[in-house]
């Protein structure tokens, strides 16, 4: 490379700095906002994931599914990452790894889906949301399905549209790995396999012949994710069939709207508009190829049509963190309707639009920070699966309730009513010798088996004031006046 050319290189990527910086900030914005939950203890589904299937080896969680718990693919890779007395900050290391791809990853998905303007828009909400952050390290397999789910609609998107055997390959092994993740993201790739059907069933370029191979790979390729339940039919089945979430579909839903949304509270109107536009444009212009206007409102009925099939086929609903995996295709399509909404409003008027769009990112940042910071109750008197919250670390210091009740203890023995909470946590922290003079009972098999007021344990530990209350009341306590400070 001579001279001349050295230097046209060097200014070709400084032309693309401009372009580029925006994404970059906000990747790393996103990073270090979730960086800061590397030290978070563990609390009772992450132990418990620990304790029953990752600590027992790669092969153990495939042959294990008495509680949904398990998120099977993520619990064999944890079993390879884990090792006995290794670190908080160690653990949830490989979900930060993990995060930081998919981040990288995500604006490329967006803009070949839905263009750059609306890639931007995407990533800045799914890159800052609370919910993002309160899932991005945990160590479980929400958040790690964000990944292969991605994947997954980037290869779908190429495939469908030039039908290069390798991009299909990718989109059945992405989609395949999602649901070894987590069963129900099976829901969400069907959105997908609808996707790719109508892309397919509207294009007049080409005859339905020349798609039946790929449109036999698309619907297939999530199914092939539940050769990983292979061994565990039985159980998977039953469980399935079990009510183990307390929510109903309308609160669920509810809640999933409301939280995705209430953040970006001052962009709704923006969506609106955007959804408004898109509608129209649809009308005038029919074409259902990867980018184009119809393509994007067809990813919208998608996800409405097959979570309607959710509802009807299993009334038992999922807890609200099942929608987790799903969340940065929620964001792109909320980031499409925002960027058609801004493109309309500010056409031509370059300057404003960017001078808004900061002042609107600006106040939705602060109003979280704001938030995460105010809304940390010293007491708190419910115990809610909020998606925006980290309700599971509230009031939520197991390595101190076990320096403290050591302390108490000294040489002697000490018993301890608790929940699970303080079953799982607390039993995780304390070694073997701890646990010879630390006797964690809990309250429900003290109440069924024991239920006697002499051998009432003097000290109750929980994560929450109104779980505290639900104990003393579970064992016939209920006249005791509490003083929290």
């Amino acid at each position: 490379m001579t001279f001349s050319e050295s230097i046209k290189f060097k200014y070709r990527w400084f032309n693309y700095l401009p372009s580029v910086s925006p994404f970059v900030l906000v990747i790393v914005v996103s990073f270090f906002l979730s960086a800061k939950h590397l030290t978070d203890e563990l609390w009772q589904d992450e132990v418990y994931t620990l304790v029953h299937f990752a600590s027992k080896g790669f092969f153990y969680p495939f042959l294990d599914y008495h509680l949904p718990n398990n998120h099977m693919l993520f619990s064999a890779l944890l079993a390879k990452w884990w090792f006995p007395g290794c670190s908080t900050i160690y653990l949830r290391t490989l979900p930060l790894c993990i995060f930081l791809i998919t981040l990288i990853i995500y604006p490329f998905v967006a803009t070949r889906i839905a263009g750059r303007s609306a890639a931007f828009f995407a990533l800045f909400f799914f890159g800052v949301s609370p919910i993002t952050q309160n899932f991005a390290l945990q160590i479980r397999g929400y958040s790690v399905s964000w990944l292969p789910i991605l994947i997954s609609l980037l290869s779908l998107a190429t495939y469908v549209q030039n039908g290069i055997w390798y991009w299909g390959l990718a989109y059945v092994f992405a989609s395949a790995i999602s649901v070894a993740i987590i069963p129900t993201n099976i829901f969400f790739c069907g959105i997908f396999v609808v996707w790719g059907w109508i892309q397919i069933l509207f294009d007049s370029k080409r005859k339905f012949n020349d798609y039946i191979s790929r449109l036999t790979i698309i619907t297939i390729g999530p199914l092939l994710g539940f050769i990983a339940y292979a061994y565990v039919l039985n159980d998977f089945f039953s469980l399935s069939q079990k009510k183990i979430s307390p929510w109903r579909w309308l609160a669920i839903l509810k809640h999933w709207f409301w939280a995705t949304s209430f953040d970006f509270i001052f962009f709704l109107p923006v969506i609106g508009f955007g959804f408004i536009l898109l509608f129209k444009k649809t009308l005038r212009k029919n074409d259902f190829s990867v980018g184009e206007i119809s393509t994007n409102l067809s990813l919208i009925v998608s996800t409405f049509f097959i979570v309607a099939i959710w509802v009807v086929i299993f009334p038992n609903p999922p807890f609200p963190r099942n929608f987790v995996p799903f969340l940065p295709v929620w964001f792109l399509m909320a980031g499409y309707l925002a960027s058609l909404g801004f493109d309309c409003l500010f056409h031509n008027k370059p300057h404003a639009s960017k001078f808004i769009l900061l002042v609107l990112m600006a106040i939705s940042i602060f109003s979280i920070i704001h938030r995460n910071n105010s809304t940390f109750s010293k007491i708190n008197t419910e115990f809610p699966q909020d998606l925006r919250r980290q309700y599971y670390h509230e009031n939520f210091y197991p390595s101190q309730a076990a320096f403290l009740l050591k302390k108490m203890a000294g040489n002697g023995s000490l018993s301890v009513l608790t929940d699970y909470d303080g079953i799982y946590c607390l039993g995780y922290l304390l070694n073997n010798s701890d646990k010879n003079n630390l006797k964690l009972l809990h309250y429900k098999i003290w109440k069924y088996k024991v239920n006697d007021s002499q051998s009432l344990p003097r000290f109750v530990v929980t994560h929450s004031f109104s779980e505290l209350k639900r104990i003393l009341n579970s064992v016939g306590i209920s006249s005791v006046r509490l003083t929290i400070k």
